[in-house]
């Protein structure tokens, strides 16, 4: 059964490109573990032994189903593990593991067959484990291996010299042991280029790769023989911003550091490792290049979507405290005139009919338009309009709307309505343009005195018809126009006159779907609002 510990790697100068891509196995942040056809572990790295709490001669030749694989995801990670062995594929997924003192962890996998082993990648996603301290007892590990081996190579030496007979057993271990390790550097190699989603290098402290490998380079279009001897901020070779040199420069004082960057419009974290030699010198660090665009994509989407249904409560929230205020003045105003109707007997009930029969159907409109108002900031919120351009003449629209308005004016409001240059037929939405009418009147109508006269005028400028209308009524506070088409907004001198502080809100909306502007110019005087639509 092969192991890493019996691995020799020659650490001199002729065999550093060995030493480094064994020492990367070892101290990489992740779960490194190679399966047979029959699911028995035959190589693991020390990160695994130490999220599983067992020693590598623990973990190596047991069963990893039944073993290390809690009961309730056993069966699913079997059958995938099957369906690879036998399509040769590659597949990402995740699956719990537990460790010795029955601590389960859940691991994203991205595994490959790779010529009759089973290859597996894993990140744990349960949470981060302190990398610093674990790099640094692996690398204490490998020191110690090195100089095993060479007291071991030095012992054999001088028995070869003693002993001819065990010359030819000596060389054919030797043999065994180059294949074991050119077989190890096949799959750091095999487990480095399926990297999932990033890119693992170790840069030298002229910042310059030594290694690098990951899937993600090809969607980067960067080939890994190019980048060897380049700076990671060479122009030719861009993959991290001159900005985050300084905190790469910290791995080499010693400090694991952790950062994001931006390349081509995708966002990537950055965590930079220190690799100290036998001397505790840095020479070298480890850098893990994540892709984590899809992550923040979706905790962005996240959030906005949290965002819109907190205001879509606070919207409900206080429609049903306003309406509960708003609704109870118009019903009880309704109830009170049937009550009078049934029960008067006076010789002139015509009239005292006719009042209450207005006073109902008055108050039945400001009920709808309460709706009306709150169903349409509803639909805004929840970008449900559609426009619809109609053939529409602006100037009959507007003489129907103050005929239909004439119910609801005070008595002895004048509403004086001049159209100014040749009527036309133009293109909109003939219901928005209503429903924005309709409610600048109703305000004209509920601010103004009993005996004002509200102007209104359209004229055709260019390709736009601006719309105008005048009221002689109580006007906005100076300090309080910048707010007045925010919604639930009411001025503080309108207490006594009803209203839902939605309607120049739903204005506003409504003219900007129509790609038009509105304002306005209000004194203690009166108020004018102009509006101008693109036709």
């Amino acid at each position: 059964m092969m192991k890493v510990s019996d691995v020799r790697v020659q650490w001199s100068n002729s065999g550093k490109a060995n030493e480094l891509p064994a020492a990367y196995f070892n101290v990489s942040p992740v779960l490194f573990v190679v399966l047979d056809h029959d699911g028995i572990v035959t190589v693991v790295n020390n990160f695994t032994c130490s999220l599983l709490e067992l020693t590598e001669s623990e973990i190596i030749g047991q069963h990893w189903f039944p073993t290390f694989v809690p009961a309730h995801a056993r069966r699913s990670t079997e059958e995938l593990f099957t369906n690879c062995m036998n399509n040769n594929s590659y597949r990402k997924y995740e699956s719990p593991v537990i460790s010795k003192s029955g601590r389960e962890r859940m691991i994203h996998w991205n595994s490959v067959v790779d010529k009759g082993y089973f290859m597996s990648i894993g990140e744990d996603i349960t949470g981060m484990n302190s990398e610093q301290e674990t790099l640094t007892l692996n690398l204490e590990k490998i020191n110690t291996l090195n100089i095993e081996l060479e007291q071991r190579v030095v012992e054999r030496t001088r028995e070869l010299e003693k002993i001819n007979i065990s010359l030819q057993n000596e060389i054919n271990e030797r043999k065994q042991i180059e294949s074991k390790l050119l077989k190890t550097q096949r799959l750091y190699h095999g487990m480095a280029a399926n990297f999932p989603d990033g890119v693992i290098g170790i840069l030298n402290q002229d910042m310059r790769y030594e290694l690098v490998d990951g899937q993600e380079l090809e969607n980067l279009g960067f080939d890994k023989n190019h980048l060897i001897g380049e700076k990671i901020f060479d122009g030719r070779y861009p993959f991290i911003n001159e900005s985050a040199e300084a905190y790469l420069r910290k791995a080499f004082e010693g400090e694991r550091t952790s950062f994001d960057a931006i390349l081509s419009g995708k966002t990537y974290n950055v965590i930079a490792v220190p690799l100290p030699d036998k001397d505790q010198v840095v020479r070298e660090i480890l850098i893990v290049i994540k892709n984590i665009s899809e992550r923040i994509k979706l905790e962005d989407e996240l959030y906005r979507t949290i965002k819109r249904e907190r205001e879509l409560n606070e919207l409900k929230s206080r429609f049903v405290t306003m309406a509960s205020h708003e609704f109870r003045t118009p019903l009880s105003t309704i109830l009170s005139s049937v009550f009078l109707l049934e029960n008067y007997k006076g010789a002139d009930y015509d009239n005292i009919k006719t009042t209450h029969l207005n006073r109902i159907k008055k108050t039945i409109n400001n009920l709808n338009s309460l709706l009306d108002d709150y169903l349409s900031v509803g639909k805004l919120e929840e970008g449900k309009f559609d426009i619809v351009q109609n053939a529409t003449s602006i100037e009959n629209e507007i003489r129907d709307i103050i005929k239909d308005m004439s119910s609801v004016k005070k008595s002895g409001q004048e509403i004086r309505y001049e159209p100014k240059g040749n009527s036309r037929i133009v293109f909109l939405d003939k219901h928005l343009l209503h429903n924005v009418l309709i409610n600048l009147i109703s305000n004209a109508i509920k601010y103004s005195p009993g005996d004002g006269i509200i102007h209104l005028s359209s004229e055709y400028i260019d390709d736009k018809i601006v719309i105008e209308i005048v009221d002689n009524g109580i006007g906005i506070p100076s300090h309080e126009q910048h707010h007045v088409f925010e919604r639930f907004f009411r001025a503080g001198n309108v207490e006594n006159i009803e209203g839902t502080g939605l309607g120049l809100h739903i204005v506003k909306k409504y003219v900007e779907l129509m790609h038009g502007s509105i304002n306005f110019i209000s004194t203690d005087k009166g108020t004018t609002f102009t509006m101008m639509i693109p036709l």
